[in-house]
């Protein structure tokens, strides 16, 4: 049992454990500044807030967001979806924006995996820093279906990935309109470096997958003619800034379009093209405990190990503060020492 009182202090409450330590909870209440002014009643809430507090939840797109960051309510997001995003806001279609002007800074995402297919995704920044996530390449059978992955899924071999990576960013695609991407940086999940021989790739035990993605790159880039290559810096794998990043970028705001005030997120994701990343955001969520569980432990903040490669790369590509740069300015001419070496 664990012994709760209010202190004589607005917003601060103590906790007495069982084994006799005292634990106390600041709440914004105690600033009156925050917790200051006349009160209005949240009837979803079913309690009353300051005129601050009532800014903030109005603000927010998940409300069980708003009760565990200001309520201190870890209990709110069990079950929760780890990202809010607002259709009508961030989703668009392939023939409603057409062709990325090639003057976008481009990112590009790659999270391998030794079992499964290995996830890559591309995103391009405009003039104004929206991102738009326009393509996605994760070959597998149920790639935007729901569902466990299949025993028998397809299998591919880095060259073979590398080989379709080279095409979709090369003037043969008509999409790119007779001009190659340029992609300005390529971050890669590092857990790569302790990937070593694959079930569907060439038998080479003593490359990682990163050096082996590197090094095939060249080769490829050599066959083709046109110096491509691949180059990574390593992704930034903190969970919960990661996440906070992505929501942010799809919290909608109104704007006006042909006299109408319409949402719109600062992320956008074509749909027909990313269908697993668009499924991702929709379905990934955090763990929901039973009562005895909640009782028993503390609350749980990492996501259900669900297909999150696609949200994976999102937060990968956004840590990695993506942002329009004039033409001119866009070749990344950083080279590694040795290959799978980065900093």
């Amino acid at each position: 049992m664990i012994h709760k009182e209010e202190r004589p202090f607005p917003g601060i409450t103590t906790w007495k454990t069982p084994y006799g330590f005292d634990v106390w909870r600041l709440h914004y209440a105690a600033d009156p500044t925050k917790g200051g002014g006349q009160k209005t009643f949240v009837p979803e809430l079913n309690m009353s807030l300051s005129p601050w507090a009532l800014g903030e939840y109005n603000g927010m797109t998940d409300k069980a967001l708003y009760r565990q960051e200001y309520e201190i309510d870890f209990e709110a997001t069990q079950g929760a979806r780890l990202f809010y995003m607002v259709p009508e806001a961030t989703l668009v279609r392939s023939k409603d924006v057409g062709p990325i002007p090639h003057d976008w800074t481009r990112w590009y995402g790659l999270d391998p995996h030794p079992r499964v297919p290995h996830s890559h995704l591309w995103c391009a920044v405009d003039p104004y820093g929206d991102r738009w996530y326009y393509r996605e390449l994760w070959p597998s059978k149920i790639c935007g279906i729901k569902g466990n992955l299949p025993e028998e899924d397809n299998r591919y071999t880095i060259k073979e990935h590398l080989e379709s990576v080279h095409w979709l960013e090369s003037a043969e695609n008509p999409d790119n309109k007779g001009k190659a991407e340029r992609i300005y940086r390529r971050v890669i999940d590092y857990a790569a470096r302790a990937f070593g021989q694959g079930t569907s790739d060439d038998k080479e035990p003593t490359e990682n997958f990163q050096q082996r993605f590197e090094k095939i790159s060249r080769e490829v880039g050599r066959k083709a003619k046109d110096g491509w290559r691949m180059n990574f810096v390593d992704c930034k794998k903190d969970m919960d800034a990661g996440i906070a990043l992505v929501n942010e970028g799809l919290k909608p705001f109104k704007v006006e379009i042909n006299g109408q005030w319409v949402p719109r997120s600062r992320i956008h994701v074509v749909e027909d093209a990313c269908p697993e990343l668009v499924l991702q955001l929709r379905e990934n969520r955090y763990p929901k405990l039973t009562a005895i569980q909640a009782d028993k432990q503390d609350p749980i903040s990492d996501p259900l190990q669900k297909r999150r490669h696609g949200t994976d790369l999102v937060r990968y590509i956004e840590m990695d503060k993506p942002r329009y740069i004039r033409t001119g300015t866009l070749q990344d001419t950083w080279e590694p020492v040795e290959s799978g070496v980065n900093y």
